[in-house]
């Protein structure tokens, strides 16, 4: 068989069966997988073919009531999935029409992805569509410095549990992006994870409610950024080391910010928490925004910082017993 450009069509990729797994492949069974080796991918071919495409995931979840257990061991890719391959991947693309959905929602449901020592050189680390239920624990994703990078993604996604995983992208690029659009989604807890590059949370039309990203070391450029969501968020506890911005909220209301530790050592810090345009009832509480003798600097420095435009004001932000300070040189915080 060849596809549409006279390619040949590769060897389908395999079904796996519950128990323990040695390679990639297709999971729709319910049940416990668990990983006995590490996978090491010597060419992008060794995935096979999907729906009659090439295949560029090693892991395709498909069902409900999953266990994808690592067991300790690595997920290596090679190029060039380092540019488009996805290690794990939960769900379909949803499909869309002139920016409109074209199918309802058809969630995974009681996805667990657990105990991944290390999971590296593919473009996308996981990636959920329309998932609920789902939990990942205690892995290490890891991805290149290539503008399309993404650690974890999380699309149209709800009831997540993202605990105890270590994230690494390239500072200047998103290490989580939690995302929907006109569906609404909720109860997402982003806990104790260490992560290098920006989390990024955008509610789109719909909008996520009742999450929490809470006691997680962050470090990056901007460290949260909330864009876009008008439901309840708290962002809480955590320790961030921002070059320009801690916590960066745009259009967005009714979000808590507290307890954070924000620091700044950077020449080039902007500020430790912006609140930009039409965003409302936000609070800001109890926070310290620390900054080492070179961020002095810059001229354009702010702790907090609130601003408009010429039609658009952020209102009715509270902020109370919040602690901005100088602080000892970097070496010393």
């Amino acid at each position: 068989l060849k596809n549409m450009y006279g390619k040949a069509i590769l060897p389908p990729t395999p079904e796996l069966l519950p128990g323990d797994i040695t390679t990639c492949g297709i999971i729709t069974q319910p049940g416990t997988y668990t990983l006995t080796q590490d996978i090491t991918l010597q060419d992008a071919n060794e995935l096979g073919s999907y729906d009659y495409k090439d295949n560029n995931a090693c892991f395709r979840i498909i069902g409900d009531n999953i266990i994808l257990d690592g067991n300790g061991h690595t997920l290596q890719g090679v190029s060039p999935l380092t540019y488009n391959g996805i290690a794990i991947q939960i769900g379909s693309v949803p499909l869309r029409s002139d920016g409109k959905r074209v199918h309802p929602i058809d969630y995974q449901e009681g996805i667990t992805i657990r105990n991944f020592e290390h999971v590296a050189n593919f473009s996308k680390g996981i990636i959920a569509y329309e998932a609920s239920g789902l939990t990942i624990e205690n892995n290490d994703f890891t991805t290149e410095r290539v503008s399309s990078a993404l650690p974890v993604g999380l699309s149209y996604s709800t009831h997540v549990t993202l605990k105890n995983n270590t994230i690494t992208a390239y500072p200047g690029i998103t290490a989580l992006d939690i995302n929907t659009d006109e569906v609404i989604v909720e109860s997402i807890l982003v806990e104790n994870n260490t992560i290098t590059g920006e989390v990024r949370i955008s509610g789109g039309t719909g909008g996520i409610r009742t999450t929490n990203i809470r006691q997680n070391t962050i470090q990056a450029s901007t460290g949260i950024s909330i864009e876009e969501n008008t439901q309840p968020l708290t962002v809480e506890n955590n320790t961030i080391t921002a070059a320009a911005t801690g916590v960066f909220v745009r259009d967005a209301s009714n979000v808590l910010i507290q307890s954070n530790k924000i620091q700044h050592p950077y020449a080039s810090a902007q500020s430790g928490i912006t609140i930009l345009y039409n965003s409302t009832n936000n609070t800001l509480q109890e926070n310290t925004i620390e900054y080492g003798p070179t961020t002095l600097e810059s001229e354009e420095y702010s702790g907090i910082f609130i601003v408009g435009d010429d039609t658009i004001q952020p209102s009715y932000t509270t902020l109370t017993k919040n602690n901005i300070q100088l602080t000892a040189p970097l070496s010393a915080l």
